[in-house]
């Protein structure tokens, strides 16, 4: 069997949209307490657009192509 060690891709935290991070913190709620801290010191990019921002909703009118 042959090992592979492999090294990370990142050097640290890498930071996430303020959008996301707001709505994962708002289901703390539902997290046992033990985890929190976790949540609590995600790195937050001011500067960074979710995903979420880019998805235009559609009308139940409106055609896919």
């Amino acid at each position: 069997m042959k090992v592979v060690k492999l090294s990370p891709l990142y050097a640290g935290s890498r930071p996430i949209a303020k959008a996301k991070v707001d709505d994962v913190k708002s289901l703390l709620d539902y997290v046992p307490p033990i985890y929190h801290q976790l949540y609590i010191d995600i790195v937050v990019d001011n500067n960074r657009r979710s995903n979420a921002d880019d998805i235009e909703l559609m009308d139940d009118g409106d055609d896919c192509e």
